[in-house]
């Protein structure tokens, strides 16, 4: 994923020479999406600073962006042919599944390439589950309803599979916090079915690049003062794009089942926009 690699990181890579001097990258591509989760980095905006003249010259500001991005706002700023037809065309999810990050990210710009999972008649490709918070969460960080219904929903999906679920293919969970992930790998315990041990619960951030046919995403929201922490906005053309959310939303090949408290998260604009899509 080219947008969560910081250019010191590639600079080993991109500035190799052979023995005569020679460059050793005639040609590089980066495959990527400056929409989705950006590097993870513990340095502040004022401490990524660039200070050099010559490297700020060349449209090197500061060192959390990734190559990347700065290269598609250089295509940007050239109107360049090739930054308009970028992300135009997706291969991975029905378009049922694409419609909400689509619409709201994409500008309406995103187009299935019609492969044959795309072509499926899904029924119900995105379903909102409502949930309830979970008070006697002392951290804030569990939700034993939504673990429950996750737990359910990884139950029904199994056994709609039967014997062509791959723990590996067919099904992953994205919750926002370790601690709600342990929770539901207990409850799924409870179920006695091994191949369900297997499938990966997982953070949003250690998903990125990965994708299953059915995803679950479990919100873990249980106070409102969460919803400052839990979104990564940046904006576009006037328009606010939640990074996080936007890679929650574009794991899932063929359907997505998402569970959460709606009392809170409508008070989230773009979590609010995306309830009343699909709920």
């Amino acid at each position: 994923e080219a947008t969560q690699i910081l250019e010191p990181q590639l600079l080993g890579i991109l500035c190799a020479r052979f023995a005569d001097e020679r460059n050793a990258v005639g040609k590089f591509i980066l495959i990527g999406d400056h929409k989705q989760l950006p590097a993870v980095i513990l340095q502040n905006s004022g401490q990524s600073e660039v200070h050099d003249e010559g490297l700020r010259k060349a449209g090197l500001f500061n060192l959390k962006d990734s190559l990347f991005e700065r290269l598609y706002r250089f295509q940007l700023k050239e109107k360049s042919p090739q930054a308009v037809d970028m992300l135009c065309r997706q291969g991975r999810m029905h378009p049922g599944v694409a419609f909400f990050p689509n619409k709201a990210f994409y500008a309406g710009k995103l187009e299935a390439l019609g492969l044959p999972h795309q072509l499926e008649h899904i029924e119900t490709p995105v379903r909102f589950i409502p949930s309830e918070q979970d008070l006697e969460s002392i951290s804030g960080k569990t939700n034993r309803h939504e673990a429950r219904i996750v737990t359910d929903l990884v139950r029904e999906v199994y056994l709609l599979y039967k014997e062509t679920f791959n723990p590996n293919r067919t099904l992953g969970v994205i919750t926002p916090y370790r601690s709600q992930i342990a929770l539901i790998r207990k409850e799924l315990q409870t179920l006695g079915i091994p191949a369900l041990n297997e499938i990966s619960i997982d953070t949003v951030e250690r998903y990125q690049g990965s994708e299953r046919d059915v995803i679950i995403y479990s919100f873990c929201v249980n106070h409102l003062y969460q919803l400052r922490f839990l979104p990564n906005l940046t904006e576009e053309d006037g328009v606010q794009i939640d990074r996080k959310l936007n890679v929650a939303l574009t794991r899932a090949r063929k359907q997505l089942f998402i569970t959460g408290v709606p009392e809170l998260l409508n008070h989230n604009p773009i979590y609010h926009c995306l309830l009343e899509t699909i709920y």
